[in-house]
Parts: C-alpha cells; structure tokens; sequence
C-alpha cells in the first residue's frame, strides 16, 4: 500500500475537529485510528441515551394522559392541549438552543437544555393543578427542543468522515429504544399502587432519569 493511499485512509478516519495535515508515523496513526473508533463509540452511548432521553420525555404523555385525566379534571380539549404543548415548547427552544450553541458551544448548550428538561420535568410531576402543568410542559419542551438538534450535530463533529452516516443512523436508533423504554415503564408502573401517590406522577417521576443519569 502506498503512502497516499494510506494517508487518504486516515484522513477519512479522521473527525471533523482534528486537523487532517498531521503527519504522523504509521505507527502512530494506527494507534490514533483505534482510540477514534473507541471515542467514536463512547460519543455513540452517551448522545444515544440523551436522544433517547427525549423520546422517553415526549411519549410518556400519552401513557400518563388516562390516569391524569381523572386527578386533574381534564376534558377532551384540555387532553389536546397539553400533548400539543410540548410540541409548542420545542419550536421555540430549537430556535433558542441552535442560536446559543452557535454562539456559546454545542457541549455546554446540551448539558443546559437537558437540565431544563429534568428540572421543570420533575416539578410537572407534583403540579397540582392542569394550568401549572401545562406551564411546566411547554418549558420542558424548550429545553428538549434543544437538546435534539444540539446532539445530532454535536456529535456528528466527532466522527471520521467514513462511519459518519452510519453512526449518525445509530444514534437515530436510540429513539425507538427510548419509545420501547418509555412503553415498558407505562407497562410496570401504571397499572400498581403507589401508597399515596398517583400512578401517572411515579411514571413522570421515572421518565425523567434518563435525562437525570447524562447530569
């Protein structure tokens, strides 16, 4: 194999943000070659579970929205509403987030969104009325509506230029996995007793530690 030819290989093993005018020996840009795909995997983990942090957040409404419904006198309308609320959240945070991590980086804007998520996500869980949680919602859904675009091309900086599509296709995986995720909590936790707490408020309790575990 020639010198270009093996040098046109790291190149396109190489991520976005490392220089491809390096010049390293052989040696060196196989070991370089094995740590890209180690991180390449690391960053795959810990962008899918935000990802899939988000698809638990947005799902788990329909699951809890029967139970609520009765605890919180919801009508039809109200139903409507507070499904599309977090939707409403998220149009105005993509625009937010995507301004700030141009302006303040995509690392620290993606740590911030999805503490908004966890945060005003744990207070919806005890709202006593449909109005506060119906607020809480729609400030949940501006920080997952920062959190999705700010993964994708966070972590589309990182990965050789070979694998970058296929690795992209796997971190899109992670929201299926968090749909199942999302379904299989309803599944256990709806249908128990929870001593003097509202099965629908364990379940938004609980959805929320994916988001709590990137913390």
């Amino acid at each position: 194999m020639s010198r270009n030819v093996f040098a046109e290989d790291a190149e396109d093993e190489t991520p976005l943000l490392i220089s491809a005018e390096t010049n390293v020996d052989s040696d060196e840009e196989l070991i370089f070659m094995r740590w890209v795909r180690s991180f390449s995997l690391a960053a795959v983990g810990c962008c899918g579970w935000a990802n899939a942090s988000d698809a638990v957040e947005i799902l788990c409404v329909s699951f809890l929205l029967p139970t609520a419904r009765c605890d919180l006198s919801l009508s039809s309308s109200d139903m409507g509403i507070l499904t599309a609320s977090i939707f409403l959240g998220m149009m105005f945070g993509g625009y937010l987030w995507g301004y700030l991590a141009d302006r303040r980086g995509r690392c620290r804007v993606l740590v911030v969104s999805l503490g908004v998520n966890g945060v005003f996500g744990a207070l919806a869980s005890v709202a006593p009325t449909f109005w506060l949680f119906l607020l809480l919602r729609f400030i949940s859904g501006i920080g997952v509506g920062g959190s999705i675009p700010v993964i994708f091309s966070y972590f589309s900086e990182f990965m050789p230029r070979l694998r970058r599509g296929a690795m992209i296709s796997a971190l899109a995986t992670f929201w299926m996995a968090g749909n199942i995720l999302a379904a299989g909590l309803a599944w256990l936790v709806i249908p128990r007793h929870w001593a003097h707490l509202e099965s629908w408020r364990v379940l938004w309790s609980s959805a929320l530690c994916p988001a709590s575990a990137l913390l």
